[in-house]
């Protein structure tokens, strides 16, 4: 995987006013994609110090310069790169597994660290050849999934206002679906919904701890749904879902089988559109455009589901 793909930029909400800045981040999925055991800052850091000189074998970090600025040098064993923090709205998400240099700190640095684990020494490595070597045998023990013969699967549901079907949808997934999955997980981003639909996906994490929730600060549409869906999830390939029951459940199973036999892409095609005239002449017409402007290989009717090769 290439270095770009692992570390992510994140922005930051500014609710400041005549009064002064005010920056926000909220765990649980809302602005940071874990939830936050840890926090810790480093300050007073000589601008010739490099801190940090180590990866971590399960921590998830975002760093974030309050005052002041900084550089951080990440590698992943084949490249690197340095990215300078210098906004307190500027965040640096690393995954576990990620080198880590912080170094040429101004005299006013304050670099603050949200962490998703408390503090264990036994997971840090400290010497760059150790950390070489435990990624050759990372990349030796997951190289059969990267064939796509086997893999842990991501469902992404976006909800939104879907409180009457939630329950129904999960319970379609566990009897025809789940049971079959040697490994997955269900992803459900609430897109703002005012009506009990985060209560029921919280129910539902209750009886599966194999469900990850997601809560968006306001409704933002379907496609930001499943982007912040995108981003939290941890398998090897991800499909999506819709929560009102539309799709068939196994039509997940079938696709996850057509990826594991090695397609990296997998499209579900509708055959026809159940919808009034005017609803499937619009439609028609946006897939005619995307096919136009975006993707001259995009399905006519376009695709009601999507499996993909995961990050």
């Amino acid at each position: 995987m290439k270095l770009e793909e692992q570390y992510k930029i994140l922005y930051f909400r500014d609710l400041g006013d005549e009064r002064g800045n005010l920056v926000v981040i909220e765990g649980e999925g809302m602005d940071v994609p874990f939830d936050i055991k840890r926090v810790f800052y480093l300050y007073g850091s000589d601008d010739k110090v490099v801190r940090g000189q180590h990866a971590n074998r399960e921590t998830e970090f975002i760093l974030v310069n309050v005052g002041g600025s900084s550089r951080v040098r990440v590698d992943n064993g084949v490249e690197s790169k340095v990215i300078e923090l210098n906004r307190p709205g500027m965040g640096l998400y690393l995954p576990p597994m990620l080198w880590k240099d912080m170094y040429d700190f101004s005299p006013d640095s304050i670099l603050m660290v949200l962490a998703s684990r408390h503090y264990d020494d036994r997971e840090y490595i400290r010497d760059y050849s150790e950390y070489l070597e435990e990624l050759k045998k990372q990349e030796s023990v997951s190289r059969p999934a990267a064939k796509g013969r086997e893999g842990k699967i991501s469902v992404i549901i976006p909800v939104y206002y879907n409180e009457d079907t939630l329950m129904d949808l999960y319970q379609d997934m566990k009897d025809k679906i789940l049971g079959s999955l040697r490994d997955y997980e269900l992803v459900f981003v609430d897109d703002g919904s005012g009506d009990r639909s985060w209560e029921i996906m919280n129910e539902i994490g209750r009886m599966d701890n194999r469900v990850h929730l997601v809560k968006l600060s306001r409704n933002f549409g379907e496609h930001a749904a499943l982007l912040a869906g995108l981003s939290v999830c941890s398998g090897d390939c991800a499909v999506t879902k819709q929560a009102d029951l539309q799709e068939d459940s196994t039509l997940i199973t079938q696709m996850y089988e057509s990826w594991k036999r090695g397609n990296k892409v997998v499209l579900a095609v509708r055959r026809s559109r159940d919808e009034s005239r005017v609803k499937v002449f619009f439609a028609n017409l946006y897939y005619a455009m995307v096919r136009k402007c975006i993707n001259k290989g995009m399905p006519w009717g376009g695709a009601t589901v999507i499996c993909l090769t995961g990050k």
